[in-house]
């Protein structure tokens, strides 16, 4: 067994994170989706959760992921040095200006919205990015509404991203609110909505 232990800064409580625990949860993770032909996107955002960033990524590496999702592009450059040829996604807001970095390092981005997919182009120049596009199905914090006035707007903007220079679209997704309730009426119509989007 392999674990981390991290200190609590006041010294109260020690966090310990038995990593040979969380690559079987992975692994079943990934044998399921794979029978859907899909595969998990390992997220290690906020330093995983304030479980190490590094030292998760690494064992979820070694037992077979290859993708993973942060919150920043600060966090993807430092991911990015541990692990030189996995995708890392940035779920979150990416400040204009952070756009040629995030390229350079080939992370993918998150697009919330057209605008912020044409700043995003518009930063690029001649260079080509991978986006992931974000659909709004109810938790309502960022992306593309999917609410029944705004759907199609929504789904042409989706075209529109998808035909922008330099944007190379590999990717679709949503956050259910409520994923961890196991009966949710929401989660249901959230689901229902991205279904009906796709």
């Amino acid at each position: 067994m392999s674990y981390i232990h991290l200190p609590h800064p006041a010294g109260r409580v020690r966090l310990v994170c038995d990593l040979s625990r969380l690559v079987a949860n992975y692994r079943l993770l990934s044998a399921r989706l794979a029978r859907e032909g899909t595969e998990p996107i390992a997220v290690v955002k906020a330093n995983a959760y304030g479980h190490g960033a590094l030292p998760v990524a690494a064992a979820l590496l070694a037992a077979g992921a290859r993708r993973f999702a942060v919150s920043s592009v600060e966090e993807g450059l430092a991911l990015r040095e541990a692990l030189p040829t996995a995708e890392i996604l940035v779920l979150g807001y990416v400040p204009p200006a952070a756009v040629p970095y995030a390229a350079e390092a080939g992370l993918t981005l998150s697009v919330h919205s057209l605008a912020e997919a044409k700043e995003i182009a518009r930063r690029l120049g001649k260079r080509r990015l991978s986006v992931h596009i974000k659909l709004n199905s109810g938790m309502n914090r960022t992306g593309l509404p999917l609410h029944a006035e705004g759907f199609d707007e929504s789904i042409a903007a989706v075209a529109s991203i998808a035909a922008m220079p330099g944007l190379l679209p590999t990717g679709i997704y949503s956050h259910l609110a409520t994923a961890d309730e196991e009966e949710s009426r929401l989660a249901d119509r959230q689901v229902a909505r991205f279904r009906a989007a796709m």
